[in-house]
């Protein structure tokens, strides 16, 4: 694998970043990011190498894997296929903001380093998101719509064989309501047909309590948006509790960042999504109609 600290300052300057993409090219240049042509994963092959990386090098120290083609449901799909980009401990750090400079090989200081910049956060004045223009979004860039859309023809995973099907792991929920303003929660989503995803928000999970209260008001529906691929700080506002219910997770990561979340309204509702994003799937949430979901391997 290559060395984890460079000789030199990268070209890509150290984070936070505005984008996934800057944020992988990044790690690229610093290392420790292992490039796979194309994998089986009807056979679960990536599932058995993240593991095998995990034995090998350990919770902190295995690296980020990128994967250009995947077989899965019996046809090759083409990628990029990112998994693993947040594992190990310098590209946390790089992440959060960590100079290049600062971060060695032992990956217990890296991730020492990482928290405490992490653990600064509470000090940081939130910074409310700016919006742009369409034509400024790189997320809407192409878009499709009605009959266009399968999500089906995307390369979503079944990570594990006791899974019930494919699964989105790594979307941000989006949903709004004029008591509680905004909600972004990373959920497990199922994909239950080529325009039909399941939402997995547990109880007392915000995404739970937006919904809810939604439904109490007696409304059938919720808007919702998903988006994917998001930059590393708006990814972990939206995994974390680090927001209360009413905060704004983008505010938050505005402020850790020091610069406002660029964001963009959705296409079928008021809703606005950042909009440096890989893909925004919009759609409704009925409120009424629960169904079966998982089992899903979280651990």
């Amino acid at each position: 694998m290559p060395k984890t600290s460079p000789d030199k300052e990268p070209a890509i300057t150290t984070g936070p970043y505005n984008s996934l993409r800057e944020y992988m090219a990044a790690i690229e240049e610093h290392g420790n990011v292992l490039k796979i042509k194309e994998i089986d994963q009807d056979a679960y092959e990536l599932t058995g190498l993240i593991y095998k990386l995990i034995d090998k090098h350990g919770w902190l120290g295995a690296p980020a894997v990128i994967v250009e083609n995947v077989k899965i449901d019996g046809r090759w799909m083409k990628g990029p296929i990112i998994v693993n980009q947040y594992g190990l401990a310098a590209h946390e750090a790089i992440a959060v903001g960590v100079p290049f400079k600062d971060i060695g090989n032992d990956q217990i200081e890296n991730f020492k380093k990482a928290l405490k910049l992490v653990m600064d956060l509470g000090q940081i004045q939130p910074v409310k998101p700016v919006e742009i223009e369409k034509h400024q979004a790189p997320a809407k860039e192409i878009m499709l719509q009605d009959e266009e859309i399968n999500v089906l023809d995307f390369p979503f995973l079944q990570s594990n064989p006791g899974d019930n099907g494919r699964f989105i792991n790594t979307g941000n929920l989006v949903l709004i309501d004029p008591e509680k303003g905004r909600n972004v929660g990373t959920y497990r989503m199922q994909i239950k047909g080529p325009r039909k995803i399941g939402i997995n928000p547990e109880r007392k999970q915000h995404g739970w309590e937006f919904l809810m209260g939604m439904k109490e008001r007696g409304e059938k529906v919720a808007q919702a948006a998903v988006v994917l691929g998001t930059d590393p700080i708006v990814f972990a506002m939206s995994s974390s509790k680090t927001a209360r219910l009413g905060q704004d997770e983008l505010e938050i990561a505005g402020g850790f960042k020091g610069c406002p979340v660029e964001v963009v309204k959705c296409e079928n509702s008021d809703i606005t999504v950042p909009a440096n994003v890989e893909m925004i799937i919009e759609g409704e949430i009925p409120l009424d109609d629960m169904e079966e979901e998982g089992p899903f391997g979280e651990m």
